[in-house]
């Protein structure tokens, strides 16, 4: 699960990224929004998805800045299917039989919908959608069809004080970073990868979450890993 990227450059931090993707054997790879923050940096991220495994499904969502940063959507989706990578906007990926993912749009600068959740309705479906607030917008009816929701936005407040986030961007909602379990669809909230506004993280290092999803088994949260704090900040442009 990679979120947040805000790709300025593609350094030896994202070959690290790669890396520990890849390490992770993962049967697919999600991107869960702002990947780009500006129309020149597709080429950065056509660099990066060229450093991912290609040997497995991968799918991503729109994020704000995609929107707020004018990106091109259509080349957007170019670039991704480019990298055989399926970019959901309000679109569901179909894993196995019984399993699916589906991506929205943003909810904070696009339009987000679940209207094609009705076509998945034999299968569980994890949902990806960038602002973790639209939890809450899950209607009570499909609640029960989706197994999770994964989300990033928040950057874990980018800033925390011993686990504290002085400040959230709109979208977040009463969410920060890790699992909410109570009261509504299981959410795993990532502190994801980039920075965005100011070029700094303190308390709140970047993540690279690993989710495992049994299909058919207990209802509740999902288990999760992640390199919680193993990923350093980037050391330099890529050679």
């Amino acid at each position: 699960m990679l979120t947040d990227l805000h790709l300025k450059a593609v350094t030896h931090f994202h070959e690290r990224i790669a890396r520990a993707v890849e390490d992770s054997s993962p049967n697919a790879v999600v991107i869960i929004g702002d990947a780009v923050d500006g129309r020149d940096r597709l080429p950065l991220l056509s660099d990066f998805l060229g450093l991912l495994p290609g040997s497995v499904p991968r799918v991503a969502t729109l994020g704000n800045w995609e929107y707020w940063g004018r990106v091109d959507l259509a080349a957007l989706r170019r670039t991704y299917e480019a990298a055989d990578t399926h970019l959901l906007v309000n679109e569901s990926y179909i894993l196995s039989e019984g399993a699916a993912l589906f991506g929205t749009d943003d909810s904070l600068a696009g339009t987000p919908t679940l209207d094609g959740l009705v076509d998945l309705a034999d299968r569980e479906v994890v949902l990806l959608s960038h602002c973790p607030a639209f939890r809450d917008a899950i209607p009570a009816g499909l609640r029960g069809q989706v197994r999770a929701m994964l989300s990033g936005h928040t950057h874990g407040g980018q800033v925390a004080i011993g686990g504290w986030a002085p400040l959230l961007p709109p979208g977040s909602g009463p969410y920060t970073a890790g699992w909410y379990t109570e009261a509504g669809v299981p959410l795993y909230v990532s502190r994801g990868l980039g920075t965005s506004v100011l070029p700094l993280r303190l308390g709140s290092p970047p993540e690279l979450a690993v989710l495992e999803w049994f299909v058919g088994g207990l209802s509740g949260s999902l288990p999760a890993r992640s390199t919680r704090g193993s990923l350093p900040g980037p050391p330099g442009r890529r050679r």
